[in-house]
């Protein structure tokens, strides 16, 4: 109803009434609005009407809409019929055709149902779209009384029409208005924003060409950084080479100078011991004893060199002592000067307190900086200006290049540094050589020791000691000087002491208390606490020369003589005086000396010690000494020859040590007798998770046989541990000595631990791999040890070129692991390259090994392949000729003619083929249109069909391409020809 939606739209707006004149006027009952449109809903009667009608023109659009949706379920359903009818009428057809079955009967039955309920859906909705389309004609017959009929009507509606086209009219010209002001301000934007693209385009490229520039100079620095740093190192390890070589050649030497020096001196020792034997039958055939000669003979030898160590000794101490003095006289003088120069500058100092002072420190400053050396310039002031340059001496700009030639200004210099000027300026020179020479230079030259001449001894007992000694052809001391006169001196008389009482004679009373008080006084003083300047010794007051008193080695019956020294390290005086020896060992010991009484600090006397053993058993024992110190005691330590194996321990554990690797310990054995002896080494069976059967593959003993162990000497036994397996393991180690030495034990332990790197693969197969192709895996190196690891891949030779690892060094972290990408590339001549590793035809197994920093069993992988070709032979009818061309002849159009081709896969995998030609309708390939898959080692047959479609000749190409990526083309010729009808 196109009428009535027109006229409802029109009255849903401004209604105005036009007059007979055509002017447009409005009634009572109307109210305009802002917009100037005329609304008639002021007016009662029309607004019902209008109400009626809007309700009428709703209830037909509504019966309308549902009529149609009606009509279109009607027409769903009865398409949803129609199929079950035609699925209906199939199963009827294959259940005639078939023998019936239970399940297309099901199958039917259940149609049939379905059939039925769509009919009756479609029934019902086809009745529901009559139903409405009498509803919607009777809308339809109740809606047009209510549509305007007369002109008024008409001509309200049109002056209603042109006046909303007014205002549309202006509010178009409004938007097109508002529009072009939008888009004249957007043209500007986009073009402002242009103009700032183009700038920062322009700024972006001018940045990409500095930032080009810099990184190039970066990147040069730092290539010429690398550069330098790897010259660096070949420098650096160029000069390690050239030290390591220096230091071979060295230790050689040395080497072969100890070499040499051990084999003159086993020479010596062999010629001594020749000529000693000799000697010793010459001194048996007389009666005497050898040993005794010898034993004189090398007591003699060794009293020279111990004089000739004292007599040097005493050299080294003189010249010492003579510095020393030298350095203590140079000190003194110091110190005097110092004090000289202080009573001088203190005397300067008062003097400048006064007017007097400053008055001539001012004159003496004048004086020396001046030249003429006047204390006053201008002592008229009659100058009118005065130029210090002309008067004191300055130096200029031309000083120290060279350029000066002022001789004020050289003579200053010269003056200020009279030592080096003579050297550093050859045209003074004669001014130089007039200067004079400085005077401590002319001493330090004449005699630098005058000065330290000592004075001729005065003495008595200094005289005494130096004519003693060279009596025995010793250096004198001349150093030497008592602190205090003795008794021995020349012209000092004897102190006079108390009246001895008269033998057998009785005491009084009062003698005897004073006699207790004497004796009391005397024990009293027998040790005194000695304090000098207030320091108080604390300790032994004398210091042997030897710390141990050792007779070594001896035999029972003989003699053995001993002599050493005490020197008093105390602080003042002090004396000592030998105590009686044990009484178990009196009678072995005799100790001689002379008596020094009171001996002052640092002074040193002789004695002997006697020695004569009665039984071949040791002896410990000390020599006991008072001083006024205090008692003191020397160790005194007897051994005769026996023998004294001592382990330097009882077990020794080899710690944890990883598979593949092993350890190495030293067993010191130590004989500290003077007999020597043998010992054999064996090892007992061991123990534990890291032990093979026998255990003794675990633990090995370098040296094998008897070890001989001479006299104070030690034997050093090597020992590994190699673990078999990860666990603990142990062992017994024996040593079994000759004579009556008991056999010692040594306990062996150690643990084996599994290699930090591994691999959870130990072999990659790659299964069968086609010659030309290039396959990829994942290698996974696990690490799991609690600290980083580096594992390095290196390809074996014979894979070089085919084998590649990325990356070839990684790094695992601690109880983690890396994975390695492999690429291996199948070449042709693998085969030859891997002869020796082929397990079977075309299989290789290539073992390939990762090295491991500080992991000394390398990780080993085995990489696995079969071999096969990629390729398809196509032959010809025979089956053996490798196909090039198919020659078809001359061919009808109307005809086709067919040519016979084999296909043969000698690879061990199968092939998708597919033929193409550059025209299908001329030549095809049959069956299967040229398409097919062929087995491993399978033979098909495929005919070339030729159909030529005009007459000429043809010269197409056929191509066939595998699955594998590979691309065989031959050529097909053939003549078309037109027979005649």
């Amino acid at each position: 109803f196109p009428s009535a939606a027109k006229h409802s739209c029109m009255d849903s707006r401004a209604v105005a009434w036009a007059s007979p004149g055509g002017e447009v006027s409005l009634s009572a009952d109307t109210a305009p609005h802002a917009t100037l449109a005329v609304s008639t809903y002021a007016d009662r009667s029309l607004r019902e009407e209008r109400v009626a009608l809007n309700r009428a023109e709703a209830r037909v659009t509504a019966l309308a809409r549902e009529r149609q949706q009606a009509l279109e379920a009607s027409a769903s359903a009865g398409h949803a019929a129609r199929e079950m009818e035609e699925r209906l009428d199939q199963l009827w057809r294959e259940e005639r055709e078939t023998q019936p079955a239970a399940s297309l009967a099901a199958e039917r039955e259940a149609l049939a149902a379905r059939l039925g309920e769509a009919n009756a859906a479609c029934d019902s909705a086809r009745l529901e779209a009559e139903r409405l389309a009498i509803e919607l004609s009777r809308a339809s017959a109740e809606l047009e009384p209510l549509l305007p009929r007369q002109e008024e009507d008409a001509r309200l509606y049109e002056a209603a029409a042109q006046s909303r086209i007014q205002r549309e009219k202006l509010g178009s010209q409004r938007e097109v208005a508002a529009r072009d002001a939008a888009q004249a301000t957007e043209e500007a934007a986009a073009a402002e924003r242009a103009e700032r693209a183009e700038r920062q385009l322009i700024a972006a490229r001018d940045a990409h060409v500095k930032a080009a520039r810099r990184a190039n100079e970066s990147h040069r620095r730092i290539r010429e950084k690398v550069e330098e740093l790897r010259e660096e190192q070949a420098q650096r390890t160029a000069r390690r080479a050239e030290a390591v070589l220096q230091l071979k050649a060295s230790t050689a030497e040395a080497a072969a100078a100890a070499r040499g020096a051990s084999e003159r001196r086993a020479e010596a020792l062999a010629r001594r011991e020749e000529k000693r034997a000799a000697e010793k039958v010459e001194i048996l055939e007389k009666g005497g004893n050898p040993y005794r000669v010898f034993r004189e003979r090398d007591e003699a030898a060794r009293a020279a060199a111990d004089r000739a160590k004292v007599e040097a000794r005493l050299a080294a101490n003189c010249e010492e002592m003579h510095a020393r003095l030298g350095k203590q006289r140079a000190a003194e003088a110091q110190q005097q000067r110092r004090v000289e120069r202080e009573r001088e500058a203190a005397e300067r100092a008062a003097l400048e307190m006064t007017s007097v002072g400053s008055q001539v420190k001012s004159e003496s400053y004048m004086r020396r900086v001046t030249k003429t050396g006047a204390t006053l310039l201008d002592p008229t002031s009659r100058w009118p200006r005065i130029e210090p340059s002309q008067h004191v001496t300055m130096k200029d700009w031309k000083f120290g290049l060279g350029l000066g030639k002022d001789g004020d200004i050289l003579d200053m210099m010269a003056d200020k540094y009279p030592n080096t000027a003579a050297s550093s300026r050859a045209e003074a020179a004669a001014r130089a050589a007039a200067l004079p020479e400085p005077v401590a230079a002319r001493s330090i030259l004449a005699d630098p020791v005058a000065s330290l001449t000592l004075s001729p001894l005065k003495s008595a007992s200094a005289r005494a000691l130096a004519e003693e000694a060279r009596e025995r052809g010793e250096p004198a001391d001349e150093v030497v000087e008592p602190e205090l006169p003795g008794l021995w001196d020349d012209g000092v008389p004897a102190p006079p002491g108390p009246p001895s009482p008269l033998k057998g004679a009785t005491l009084s009373v009062l003698e005897k208390r004073y006699m207790a008080a004497a004796r009391q006084r005397q024990r009293d003083n027998v040790v005194v606490e000695q304090t000098v300047c207030g320091k108080t010794w604390r300790g032994p007051a004398f210091v042997p020369s030897e710390p141990v008193l050792e007779f070594l080695d001896f035999e029972a019956g003989e003699t053995y003589v001993k002599t050493f020294a005490l020197t008093n390290v105390s602080n003042s005086f002090n004396s000592f005086r030998p105590a009686a020896f044990p009484p178990e060992v009196a009678s072995f010991f005799l100790l001689e000396h002379q008596p020094p009484g009171r001996m002052v600090a640092g002074r040193s006397v002789s004695l002997k010690l006697t020695f004569t053993p009665k039984l071949g058993e040791d002896i410990d024992t000390v020599l006991l000494l008072l001083t006024h110190t205090g008692p003191m005691s020397v160790p005194i330590r007897c051994a005769p020859k026996k023998l004294a194996v001592l382990l330097q321990t009882s077990a020794l554990h080899f710690g944890t040590v990883v598979l593949g690797e092993s350890a190495s310990l030293t067993l010191e054995v130590k004989n500290s007798g003077a007999l020597g002896t043998a010992f054999a080494v064996s090892l007992q069976r061991g123990a534990g998770d890291a032990a093979d059967e026998a255990g003794k593959a675990v633990f090995e003993a370098g040296s094998g046989g008897t070890i001989t162990l001479a006299p104070r000497s030690k034997a050093t036994v090597s020992l590994r541990f190699t673990p078999a397996a990860a666990g603990s393991a142990s062992a017994l180690l024996r040593l079994d000595f000759g004579g009556d030495w008991r056999a010692e034990h040594v306990e062996l332990s150690g643990s084996g631990a599994q290699v930090p790197i591994y691999l959870p693969r130990p072999m990659i197969d790659l299964r069968t791999c086609l010659v030309g192709a290039l396959y990829r895996d994942e290698l996974r190196v696990c690490n799991r040890s609690a600290v980083a690891q580096q594992v390095a891949l290196r390809v074996p030779p014979s894979l070089e070129g085919c084998l590649e690892f990325s990356p070839v060094t990684a790094l695992v972290q601690a109880h983690g692991s890396v994975g390695v990408q492999l690429k291996f590339t199948v070449l042709d001549t693998l085969r030859e390259s891997c002869a020796k590793h082929l397990v079977e035809e075309d299989t290789i197994a290539f073992p390939i090994r990762l090295t491991v920093r500080g992991q000394a069993a390398p990780v080993r992988f085995t990489l696995r392949a079969t071999l096969t070709t990629s390729e398809l032979l196509i032959c010809g009818a025979d089956g053996e000729t490798m196909l090039h061309i198919l020659d078809f002849g001359d061919v009808p159009v109307t005809a086709r003619r067919q040519l016979p081709i084999s296909l043969h896969n000698p690879s061990s995998l199968p092939q998708r083929f597919g033929f193409s030609s550059t025209e299908p309708e001329v030549l095809q390939v049959q069956p299967g249109d040229g398409l097919g898959t062929i087995l491993p080692g399978e033979t098909l047959q495929r005919s070339v069909l030729f159909s030529p479609s005009a007459d000429t000749r043809f010269s197409l190409s056929l191509e066939c391409r595998t699955s594998h990526n590979r691309k065989y083309s031959f050529r097909c010729v053939g003549r078309g020809l037109i027979t005649p009808a």
